[in-house]
């Protein structure tokens, strides 16, 4: 969910229990996992296609060509991945110069992500749609958090990853 529309949930909910000053816990999750799903695949394709048809360039200014990415549900099939990726460079050169150190890095990081990628979570964004719904359509525009109202596609490919390459990466479109 884009950041902003999480920040306008809590301004929106602390707005909310702030008149209210009742002592009761109130969980908020501004998620679109039920509401409007983005899964990995979608993810993975709406980068495919941005990257497909507006390259980042490498040292010498050439494209960088881009394939489509294969998504792996478990640890024991990434590791089966990695071994035969290993196992089949094309040259023994290839393979004996192949880091161990890369393989064990990659290996603890899709550790570290596989609780994000590997489920399959939804979280109950209950509290999260019943304060939106009592808001008045004044408030609703002034916080705007309607997660229904993400169109991804337009998200992703126009502002999260414009976003990544001109912040994170350090390229220009």
């Amino acid at each position: 969910v884009p950041v902003d529309m999480v920040v306008n949930a809590s301004l929106a909910a602390m707005a909310r229990h702030g008149i209210t000053r009742k002592a009761d816990i109130n969980i908020y999750h501004v998620a679109s996992s039920m509401l409007n799903p983005l899964t990995l695949q979608n993810l993975f394709e709406l980068f495919y296609q941005h990257f497909k048809l507006w390259p980042c360039v490498d040292a010498n200014g050439k494209p960088i060509t881009v394939q489509k990415l294969k998504i792996i549900t478990s640890m024991e099939a990434f590791n089966h991945y990695l071994l035969r990726e290993a196992t089949t460079s094309s040259s023994l050169v290839e393979k004996v110069e192949r880091p161990l150190k890369f393989m064990e890095t990659a290996k603890y990081m899709a550790k570290c992500y596989e609780p994000f990628t590997s489920y399959h979570y939804r979280f109950d964004s209950g509290n999260t749609e019943k304060l939106w719904e009592r808001m008045t359509e004044e408030e609703k525009k002034k916080f705007g958090f309607d997660r229904k109202s993400i169109d991804w596609k337009h998200y992703i490919t126009n502002v999260h990853i414009p976003g990544l390459r001109r912040h994170v990466i350090m390229t220009k479109l």
